[in-house]
């Protein structure tokens, strides 16, 4: 039986998030975000976790979408901040 509401979905994400399982958490987030498209906090963790997978156009992408809902997420601000200060390669 699947939830129908998001919140179960971001609470998963989030655990998986903890014990390092980023894939996952992704997933999870993913889900959420499918079911509450103005889930705030799914998006701007979605985008830590690309981020911490190095897979940084995913975290672009979620950060973005969370300014658009809260321009004060302090989450994606600050992630968008050390996206900027990266270095080329």
């Amino acid at each position: 039986c699947e939830p129908t509401y998001a919140k179960p979905y971001f609470n998963l994400a989030n655990t998986y998030h903890q014990i390092g399982k980023l894939e996952q958490a992704i997933e999870y987030y993913e889900r959420a975000i499918r079911l509450d498209s103005n889930y705030e906090s799914a998006y701007a963790y979605c985008g830590l976790a690309y981020y911490k997978l190095g897979k940084l156009s995913g975290a672009l992408r979620n950060w973005e979408k969370t300014l658009e809902i809260n321009p004060q997420n302090q989450i994606a601000l600050d992630g968008l901040e050390r996206l900027k200060n990266l270095k080329p390669r």
